[in-house]
């Protein structure tokens, strides 16, 4: 993705960051005994940085510096090794048990392991800690000068070998001029000179961080031009003439960098010197800075684009570093047909964000140590399933893991855990805990649950949750409690069919909320002591559910692994417990309501939905409308704008069939509706199968500190019912209470 933003003198610009993940092996624990361990080091793969005479591949990289530290203070001396086809290696002696902070540097060096190595653009004397630039050997166009770093924490225990792949610290500072084909110049002829008032001085390895100190650098001759077409570009189109390598935070502007750019040729300047000020740089970002250099220079682009690898895929995400602060195993063994067992581990970071792996592996008491890799297939050893594993906000599901490594280190009871995962949504994470976990061994049988049950004779209740689109949340009740005491409640997600009955199928118990599933967090089955009414529930882990007709069976497998069959006939369409928003109307004709007076009207904004309710005061004066619309700005912006019905769920749309108007004058199962006018008896119903929303906001206020407010706006509604109908409804003028509830979705299944 690239972003293109023109200024003049002041650049700033917002940047994509980019990482290179660190990787870690298994480690068992240890005895605390001293032994010699190997430590491997490897460039990353892909180099992202290109010149024209060197690919940037790592190549002048030719020196590796290791420091050890323990509990912040340097461990032994600090150790060299040559590096050999992008990979160095060394031999120290560590004690078991202990965790120790790597410390990585590898550059371009005079001499080798053996002789003996001597500083040229970097100065290492003073450690790892206080790296710094070496203005006097500075040149523009250097591949001599990329580097790459790497720290790592690490607990030492029955391991021989310890492996890390390093990144760089920079950020790289491309100039490209627009004018090459017409300045009448050989590009070739031309060298280049790129001097910098402020940049930073050194780098801190151990923490990675900048050093505060700025210093100048002018280097001491012009460098001939890197004269390549820009990346992307034909020949002539747009031109390189230099690159840097300037260390730079992982934070957006906070890297500012001032530069004057001379051009010659033969020794003579071909135009005035260009200074630009406040150039933001960004660690493991390209700052490609564009203009007419040659000619004028008189306005400056600067196209942002992040580094992509050899295969022109994009790198991975800088990952969002959480530490937990919580975490418990819910362990189901093999009870449910699994070859391995299943644990399910949760992390919570202590503000309200959650972290849920489901994983396979060897039998226990106790999550086992080890490293499981992402599978997109359940029941695979030394893995977690994708299809069970992802973050939750304040218990609701925000992201999927498309793939990962979690690494579990186990000493006694202690935890050290650290999980690397990417999102569908494309977000990276590195979690880490360390501490004791909590472990529910669900493998044993809650109370009347400690064998099969079959229910028969069962009577059956349908209830309506919500409906999001097409997509409905009901709950089955299998009730058999005047004959054996046991009931089996299965939260569907469901279609319907024509005649609002639920849809045939085969329903799976599961997580997520794909149509035909029978959310395992909220179904279960009950035993009732008729005599107590003491109630028992068993939560279910698996199995099935199959639909046909008004016939329902099923087998499902609850905790401590014993299944409930049952089966019955006469499935009700549904229980009427309000409103059952099927998509159908019992309108007659085109309807086209206007109104401007007095309305109760609140609009809460959750996450993904703004949900609003609008009625007349006074009973039948105007219309009652409902709507469901998806976020399209912030909360301060407001809800003005045009919305379309899609089943896209995408920003400025509305679901079909969550538009609606309605009436009643009855207080219906203790559900009252808001009159409208025109309802009778039964009331006036309509939902909205397509059309448009428009709503013009008039003035906008905030009341107080927790974001309450009043929109003063005009709505109108033009769609049609499924029937085909025209539904029309116009408010003018009226107002709305604001309420602010953003940390939630509205839609939670």
């Amino acid at each position: 993705m690239k972003k293109r933003i023109t200024i003049s003198l002041l650049l700033l610009a917002a940047l994509t960051v980019l990482s290179v993940s660190c990787q870690r092996n298994e480690i068992t624990a240890g005895d605390g005994t001293t032994k010699d361990v190997s430590i491997s080091i490897a460039l990353p793969s892909g180099l992202l940085v290109k010149s024209q005479d060197n690919p940037g591949d790592g190549s002048m990289v030719n020196r590796c510096i290791l420091e050890i530290y323990e509990d912040g203070v340097l461990y032994g001396e600090r150790l060299y090794a040559d590096i050999s086809s992008l990979s160095a290696s060394f031999m120290t002696r560590l004690t078991t048990g202990k965790t120790y902070t790597f410390v990585l540097w590898a550059d371009c060096a005079d001499g080798n392991a053996a002789d003996g190595f001597r500083d040229i653009y970097y100065n290492t004397a003073d450690g790892l800690t206080s790296i710094t630039v070496n203005p006097e050997a500075y040149t523009n166009n250097n591949d001599g000068l990329d580097a790459f770093y790497g720290t790592f924490s690490q607990q030492v225990d029955n391991t021989s070998e310890l492996n890390f792949t390093l990144k760089r610290p920079f950020g790289q500072l491309n100039i490209i001029t627009l004018d090459a084909a017409t300045a009448g110049i050989d590009i070739a002829d031309v060298e280049a000179r790129v001097s910098f008032s402020e940049v930073p001085a050194g780098f801190n390895a151990l923490e990675g961080t900048v050093s505060a100190d700025r210093i100048q650098i002018t280097p001491a001759v012009f460098s001939p031009s890197v004269n390549k077409a820009a990346e992307g570009t034909e020949p002539g189109e747009e031109t390189q003439l230099t690159f840097d390598y300037l260390f730079a935070s992982q934070e957006t502007e906070e890297t500012l960098i001032n530069f004057t750019l001379e051009l010659q040729s033969n020794g003579q300047a071909i135009c005035p010197p260009y200074d630009a000020s406040n150039i933001p740089m960004v660690r493991n970002h390209k700052t490609n800075v564009k203009s007419d250099f040659i000619t004028s220079g008189i306005e400056i682009v600067v196209d942002i684009d992040p580094m992509f690898d050899d295969g022109g895929e994009e790198p991975a995400p800088e990952p969002v570093e959480v530490t937990a602060i919580e975490g418990s195993v819910d362990y189901y063994g093999t009870a449910n047909g699994t070859t391995n067992a299943n644990y399910v581990l949760t992390l919570n970071d202590g503000m309200g964000q959650s972290f849920t792996l489901d994983l396979y592996g060897a039998e226990g008491t106790a999550l086992p140590a080890g490293t499981y890799q992402f599978s997109s297939t359940e029941d695979q050893a030394n893995t977690f399933f994708s299809g069970n594993s992802g973050i939750t906000e304040w218990g609701m599901e925000s992201g999927t893991f498309t793939s990962g490594t979690l690494t579990v280190n186990l000493s006694g009871t202690q935890y050290d855990i650290s999980l690397e995962a990417e999102t569908e949504e494309g977000e990276a994470y590195h979690v880490t805990f360390y501490g004791n976990i909590s472990f529910n061994d669900l493998t044993v049988p809650p109370t009347h649950f400690e064998s099969d049950i079959v229910i028969e004779n069962t009577n059956v209740h349908l209830s309506y949750n919500g409906v999001k689109g097409s997509k409905y949340n009901m709950t089955v009740e299998i009730n058999d409690f005047n004959n054996t005491g046991y009931n089996v409640y299965l939260n569907l997600i469901a279609e319907m069919n024509s005649e609002g009955e639920l849809a045939e199928g085969t329903y799976t118990v599961g997580t997520g909320n794909e149509f035909y599933t029978v959310l395992k967090d909220n179904s279960y089955a009950r035993f009732t002591d008729t005599e107590t009414y003491i109630a028992y529930d068993a939560p279910l882990t698996s199995g099935s559910v199959e639909i046909t007709g008004t016939n329902i069976q099923g087998e499902v497998y609850v905790q401590g692994g014993h299944k409930v069959t049952f089966s019955t006939a006469g499935l009700p369409s549904y229980v009427d417990l309000g409103r059952f928003p099927t998509a159908g109307s019992n309108v007659s004709g085109n309807v086209d309501l206007t109104y401007d007076g007095d309305v109760n009207a609140y609009a809460n904004a959750y996450k993904d939905y703004w949900h609003i309710t609008i009625a007349p005061t006074y009973v039948n004066n105007g219309p009652a409308l409902n709507l469901d619309l998806a976020t399209g700005a912030s909360y301060e912006t407001g809800f003005g704008g045009t919305y379309t019905c899609s089943n896209s769920g995408d920003a400025y749309t509305f679901l079909p069939g969550t538009a609606y108007i309605n009436g009643t004058n009855n207080d219906y199962w203790g559900m009252v509706y808001y009159d409208c006018a025109g309802a009778v008896y039964a009331g006036t119903y309509a939902t909205i199968s397509s059309g448009t929303i428009t709503i013009t906001e008039n003035s906008l206020e905030f009341t107080n500190e927790w974001g309450d407010g009043l929109c003063n706006c005009t709505i109108v509604l033009n769609g049609q019912d499924p029937a085909g109908n025209e539904i029309k409804v116009t408010y003018n003028n009226i107002n709305i209470n604001l309420s602010k509830n953003t940390g939630s979705d509205y839609y939670n299944f």
